[in-house]
């Protein structure tokens, strides 16, 4: 496939990536609205967890932000959306990495496997994923554009879950 047939490709998917990067953009309001209500209960050393979780939200709407970002810039050459992408996935998992020692992340004595699975293992699995597919886009591997779909859907999801944790958090529940 030629670079033309890629920016064809690519153009065909900016309706969709239009709506996730306003569903990005709307949901990180909210959580920084529902947040910034909720300010001191959330900075109570009992509530830290959920400051953590405030903090990932934030970062996976962004990232997944970013990327629809991206993929809405007209004219792409396919070796530097891949390599945009790349950059950005590399980005992304060096700061959940870097959040391992953070100090907010410190004051949590317990965590289960399933909340370091969804806290580290699945944003980082995401990155990967990503760095996947500009990999195979910078070798000509277009079609896999569309396992950036599912890579975006979980993040929102997971997002949308640690948001829904907040508001139990912020009703008393």
């Amino acid at each position: 496939m030629d670079d033309s047939t890629f920016v064809r490709r690519l153009a065909e998917w900016q309706p969709f990536y239009s709506t996730v990067a306003a569903a990005a953009a709307t949901l990180t309001g909210l959580l920084f609205v529902s947040l910034s209500i909720n300010r001191d209960k959330l900075a109570a050393k009992e509530n830290r967890v959920f400051l953590r979780i405030a903090m990932r939200s934030f970062g996976d709407y962004l990232f997944v932000l970013g990327v629809a970002l991206v993929m809405l810039i007209p004219r792409q050459d396919p070796d530097i959306f891949a390599l945009t992408l790349f950059v950005i996935s590399v980005m992304r998992m060096v700061r959940v990495i870097g959040d391992w020692w953070h100090p907010v992340y410190k004051h949590v004595s317990r965590r289960s496997g399933g909340e370091i699975a969804r806290e580290y293992a699945l944003p980082v699995g995401s990155c990967l994923g990503m760095c996947a597919v500009a990999a195979a886009i910078h070798f000509n591997h277009f079609s896999t554009i569309y396992w950036l779909v599912f890579i975006l859907l979980e993040l929102m999801l997971t997002a949308s879950r640690n948001a829904l944790k907040l508001l139990l958090l912020e009703s008393g529940s």
